[in-house]
């Protein structure tokens, strides 16, 4: 899943290479399913489905009650990305974040998932994200690439992403307020506000 860093670049869109990235390596269960929950505080993540990576795609492992699900993600080889998804966006955007991985894993190139995404919810196979569903990336363990192929952020801040899917600035009256918001890929499928947030949502190791 494209999670928007280019706020992190002025949001100058970086170049993805054509080229079919190596496979991640894959993290022992329990430590990704501790990574996985450290993306939002634990009362919500304590109680969501959790997922896991393996070749071939993400497992669920864990099934919460709350309706919401957790994941690391990864876009690049060396990326982790803890990230929770609310109700709204397990339904949405989780279903794209697995069918994206599934195709990393067969070797698909990020210009063939790009287009297999916008087919499959043209399709009506995927959906398109609600507008006000909601993603945590509030752990302080993120190692963010600003696409794809690079280059790398690291840990960044933490933030909560709202999904407003083919919104542009005009609609919330701004494009960024710096230090505090910004839309990140306007008037796309994955049009996203990002807000940075005061703290992790669990203290770092």
């Amino acid at each position: 899943m494209r999670h928007g860093y280019l706020i992190l670049a002025g949001l100058v869109p970086l170049p993805v290479s054509a080229q079919a990235p190596s496979l991640p390596p894959l993290l022992p269960e329990a430590e990704e399913i501790a990574l996985a929950r450290s993306a939002a505080p634990p009362e919500i993540s304590g109680a969501a489905d959790i997922w896991v990576l393996r070749r071939g795609g993400h497992e669920r492992m864990v099934s919460g009650t709350n309706g919401a699900a957790c994941i690391v993600a990864r876009d690049h080889p060396e990326s982790l990305y803890p990230i929770c998804y609310d109700a709204a966006a397990v339904r949405t955007v989780l279903p794209i974040q697995l069918r994206e991985q599934r195709m990393r894993e067969k070797g698909s190139t990020e210009d063939e998932i790009k287009a297999d995404i916008a087919s499959a919810v043209e399709r009506g196979e995927l959906s398109q994200p609600e507008r006000g569903a909601l993603a945590y990336m509030m752990s302080p363990r993120q190692v963010i690439f600003a696409s794809p192929a690079g280059p790398r952020v690291g840990a960044w801040q933490p933030h909560v992403m709202v999904y407003l899917p083919n919104a542009t600035s005009a609609d919330i009256g701004a494009e960024q307020v710096p230090g505090l918001l910004g839309l990140v890929e306007p008037g796309s499928l994955n049009t996203h506000l990002l807000i940075i947030v005061k703290d992790w949502a669990r203290p770092p190791v």
